[in-house]
């Protein structure tokens, strides 16, 4: 993938919200949403579904005649050790 400047500063956007939302505990519905923006920046067909005992993102890979899809389930922690995002 070859990023111009706009998506350049997109994924940065993405990178930065997701460092930060990954701690936010009380808002993991906002998580949500940026892992969703992030498979869509990848070039997913991406669903924020989300709710208590539900899948979080649905993401859909469509390869010429196949279809692949997968479940993204994220977790949020005030710690910041378990899972955190390293860059």
């Amino acid at each position: 993938m070859v990023l111009n400047q706009k998506s350049g500063r997109k994924a940065e956007n993405i990178i930065k919200n997701l460092m930060t939302t990954q701690f936010e505990s009380d808002k993991s519905k906002q998580f949500e949403l940026v892992l969703r923006d992030a498979f869509e920046f990848l070039g997913f067909d991406a669903t924020h579904i989300g709710g208590s005992s539900d899948t979080d993102v649905l993401i859909v890979a469509n390869i010429g005649k196949e279809s692949f899809r997968a479940i993204v389930d994220g977790k949020t922690t005030k710690g910041g050790e378990k899972g955190s995002v390293k860059t």
